[in-house]
């Protein structure tokens, strides 16, 4: 008779071994930190410039458009 070894279910693993060993479950984790995580703190890094110089992105001419020269609408706007 042949015996295998028991399956271990998907809830019955903890969360960082269900990362090592289902690559469906890391790559959902990487996709999640990818389109939710990443986009929410660049949004944010906005209205903070930490990561970068944002009104340095601005066009030149778009400066005179905007009302106020300290904080520009066109930097608030999304």
């Amino acid at each position: 008779m042949v015996t295998s070894a028991p399956v271990s279910t998907p809830s019955s693993l903890s969360f960082t071994d269900q990362l090592r060993r289902d690559p469906g479950f890391s790559a959902s984790w990487v996709l999640r930190a990818g389109f939710v995580v990443l986009p929410l703190l660049m949004g944010l890094d906005k209205f903070t410039n930490l990561l970068t110089d944002w009104p340095g992105y601005l066009a030149p001419g778009s400066r005179h458009s905007c009302p106020s020269p300290r904080r520009p609408r066109c930097m608030s706007s999304a």
